[in-house]
């Protein structure tokens, strides 16, 4: 789920007050059926609790999973996810969920529904595509799944494999406070295609994200004999490793040094929380002889500062905030080259030159009478993950609002990424945001009945994502089938 092909998609979700992370790991049973497990970790201080008859406070999520296939409905549920009972009102501890649900091999439509029933705020809905392809003639290995702890048990609960309880870590970000990585996977078919007990080894390693190398000594090989299933229940020091973008790679490889399987996880490394920068720290910058030494005017420096938001961290735009607000020219200065500098410490002008290309772009493209088109949802998307493969044309179809859907072959560690605009006011060059299936973008199921005009005539009906076709309607066509 989903920093996301990694071991699973992730998700955040955040309906005001209710904060959790999902995610979905796939497994193989060679004897059985393959099976996917559905994660789920609770922020309990964002949950609303009631009083139970003990006296105690407990908090209530409602969480609905449908899978299917095609347009069969292989699997539906709705349960209760009930907090441990707490003598404070404000529960202090996170809880988590796991579900398993058995399937053949195929691809899959996942859809999560995530709701406080103490709260009045609107549930939280998720769509994500599944490939399930475990062969049996060939060395398969499950997806990684991110642990918070493990330990033996011989006990069967909804969080044991292996012999093992694996409590889930719903994330593929890493914290300061965490200092080990640790993971879950399984090798399948070792033995029938080794041969039984025949003599291989599991190699798991930290790859640098952009440079596809591997980082340091930070990994591990385990020797083992060929089973039907081979379980690696991994760990690795992380304190050292500096904060950013990484993959967890798993192989299984022969004698002869022959990788015969992989799997990799995609996780993101903070080793400190920034805090916003303060006029203080850029102080010492010096601009003189740099490429901010001659932008002194002050609203261009606001301008630049700006359009720098859809490639920011959080910190960067909470600082970036203070600096306009402000606009001191040589703090806007100090900041705009620790900015870059950042980015490209051996050419920080070319990569604001470069930059400042797409931003030239997207104004010319999608600015409006009162946004510029940095501010825009598409200027953003562009700015943030460069330009669509294919952008479809800017339909206007009977009974819809217009629309333009974007297809991206890649998107980091992504394939085949699609973002639905709509413009609902006609008049206008505003298109928004409206549905993705790209990690961490807005993920709305129902994104085929928002372009409807007469989308309040089919309710709240979960199984209703669409209106019904009609003449002249593509919108399905041109997202399944982008040109």
């Amino acid at each position: 789920m989903t920093l996301l092909v990694l071991l699973s998609c992730i998700s955040i979700v955040s309906a005001e007050k209710l904060s959790a992370l999902f995610s979905y790991s796939t497994f193989n049973n060679p004897s059985g059926k393959p099976y996917l497990e559905i994660y789920l970790n609770v922020d309990g201080s964002s949950v609303q609790t009631k009083q139970t008859s003990s006296g105690k406070y407990q908090g209530t999520i409602e969480v609905q999973v449908m899978l299917k296939k095609g347009n069969e409905t292989v699997h539906r549920d709705k349960y209760l996810l009930k907090s441990p009972e707490s003598g404070e009102k404000r529960l202090l501890n996170n809880f988590v969920d796991a579900q398993r649900i058995l399937v053949e091999n195929g691809v899959y439509q996942l859809f999560v529904s995530i709701a406080d029933k103490n709260s009045s705020t609107a549930p939280y809905e998720h769509t994500e595509d599944i490939l399930i392809d475990f062969q049996p003639d060939k060395i398969c290995i499950s997806d990684i799944e991110l642990l918070e702890s493990f330990n033996k048990s011989s006990d069967n609960t909804r969080f044991s494999k292996s012999g093992y309880e694996l409590i889930p870590f719903a994330s593929n970000f890493i914290p300061p406070s965490v200092n080990s990585l640790r993971f879950y996977a399984e090798a399948y078919n070792t033995s029938s295609v080794l041969g039984s007990d025949a003599d291989f080894l599991i190699r798991y390693f930290i790859e640098d994200f952009e440079s596809k190398r591997p980082n340091g000594n930070l990994g591990g090989i385990v020797k083992s004999k060929a089973k039907p299933v081979n379980v690696l229940l991994g760990e690795i020091l992380i304190e050292n490793l500096q904060s950013g973008n990484y993959n967890l790679w798993v192989e299984v490889v022969n004698t002869q040094n022959k990788v015969l399987a992989s799997k990799k996880m995609f996780f993101q490394r903070a080793k400190q929380i920034l805090i916003p920068l303060a006029m203080e720290d850029l102080s010492s910058l010096k601009i003189e002889n740099s490429f901010v030494e001659n932008i002194t005017n002050a609203d261009t420096l606001v301008n630049y500062i700006n359009c720098l938001y859809p490639i920011s961290t959080n910190n960067e735009t909470n600082s970036a905030k203070v600096q306009v607000k402000l606009k001191e020219v040589k703090s806007m200065q100090q900041y705009f080259l620790s900015f870059w500098f950042s980015r490209n410490r051996q050419d920080p002008e070319g990569a604001w030159i470069e930059y400042k290309k797409m931003v030239d772009a997207v104004n010319t493209s999608y600015s409006t009478f009162n946004k510029k088109g940095f501010e825009s949802s598409r200027g953003r998307v562009y700015l943030q993950y460069g330009p669509p493969n294919t952008i479809s044309d800017n339909y206007n179809e009977p009974g819809e609002f217009p629309y333009e859907i974007w297809h991206y072959y890649k998107l980091g560690n992504q394939t085949n990424k699609k973002f639905v605009f709509m413009n609902k006011n006609r008049a206008s060059n505003d298109f928004a945001l409206i549905h993705s299936d790209a990690t961490g973008e807005i993920n709305e199921p129902r994104w085929e009945l928002m372009l409807s005009d007469n989308q309040n005539n089919y309710g709240m009906d979960w199984d209703v994502k669409k209106t019904p076709e009609h003449y002249g309607k593509r919108s399905n066509e041109q997202f399944n089938l982008p040109k």
